[in-house]
């Protein structure tokens, strides 16, 4: 699976070697030196998934992370640090990151493995989501279903009560109508 990543860093140097790696493993890879920019980038559905860089000038990592996050809650992304500290690491989990990576990176092998894990995750974790709005749909369905029903059930009675005290000796239209709603709320069902 080839994929579309993005690179945040501040370091053309990093950035050309790390491309270089992952080209390597067929990716197609895109650079960005300005983290606003490639905050712009990931809103717009420009790629997969995007490492990031911790220690930048304009904003650091975890500033782009709440840049996107709550728009794009299920979008992967992987912090890059030289600053191995377990605080970091967790906060940029707990905030919806995907993973993190100790810089300078010692297996090309190991982030590529990082990199199609996370975004496996997000396409199962956004399905899962979407799995559950659907249940919930139908719950809602099932009971709009029920209410219609129990009202048809009323109101039928009270017509067979209105026939008996000879209002209506007839089907009426509101007796086909009802008749209608209740075929519409059987097939919700």
């Amino acid at each position: 699976m080839s994929l579309k990543i993005l690179i945040i860093d501040d370091s053309v140097e990093y950035l050309k070697v790390i491309s270089a790696q992952l080209e390597k493993y067929g990716h197609e890879v895109k650079t960005e030196l300005k983290p606003a920019r490639g905050l712009i980038k990931i809103l717009n559905n420009e790629i997969d998934i995007a490492l990031i860089d911790f220690l930048m000038p304009e904003m650091d990592g975890l500033q782009v992370l709440e840049g996107f996050i709550s728009e794009k809650p299920f979008f992967p992304a992987i912090l890059l640090t030289a600053f191995g500290s377990s605080t970091l690491a967790v906060e940029w989990l707990k905030k919806g990151g995907s993973d993190y990576i100790e810089k300078p990176i010692g297996s090309f092998e190991i982030l590529d493995l990082k990199i199609r894990l996370a975004v496996s995750q997000s396409i199962l974790n956004q399905n899962n989501h979407q799995n559950k709005s659907w249940v919930l749909s139908n719950d809602i369905l099932s009971s709009i279903s029920s209410h219609i029903e129990a009202n048809v059930k009323n109101i039928k009675k009270n017509l067979n009560t209105l026939r008996k005290e000879s209002f209506w000796k007839e089907v009426s239209p509101l007796e086909t109508y009802i008749d209608s709603i209740e075929k519409i709320s059987i097939k919700i069902k």
